[in-house]
């Protein structure tokens, strides 16, 4: 996760410098009260969120197969996707619907066939006798 928010940092600054955007976003700071309250609580509520989906993701790697990680995650980004649309007006195009349609279906086809799976045998250890060192250095000479 450090790896990426640095990376993230590092890669996203000349795309703000490139685009012009410093200057709106002194414009925005210099404007004082209201808006840079909002400004910097949004910045603290999308970074307290990124954090914790960070986490979930990386204890998702731990304890699912590469295949279910990818699909929740698919899956996740169709939840922000809405939460975007409730929360900040997004515009959903034709593309981003039928984007949508084919994660949520792929996503539910795939819980579907993982559920009617078996799980894998589960095999017991099976303890060898040890042998002892000189034995071993016996052998070895033969």
């Amino acid at each position: 996760m450090y790896y990426s928010n640095y990376m993230n940092a590092v890669f996203l600054t000349p795309v703000v410098l490139l685009n012009g955007e410093l200057s709106s976003l002194s414009q925005r700071l210099a404007g004082g009260g209201e808006e840079v309250r909002v400004f910097v609580v949004g910045c603290a509520i999308t970074g307290i969120f990124g954090f914790m989906l960070g986490v979930a993701n990386l204890l998702s790697i731990k304890v699912t197969s590469p295949v279910t990680h990818m699909v929740s995650s698919a899956a996740r980004s169709v939840l922000q996707t809405f939460l975007g649309v409730y929360f900040f007006r997004d515009i959903i195009s034709g593309s981003r619907a039928g984007s949508i349609v084919i994660i949520t279906v792929g996503a539910l086809f795939y819980t579907w066939i993982q559920s009617k799976t078996p799980p894998p045998p589960k095999y017991e250890a099976i303890r060898l006798p040890s042998t002892p060192a000189s034995d071993i250095e016996k052998a070895g000479k033969e």
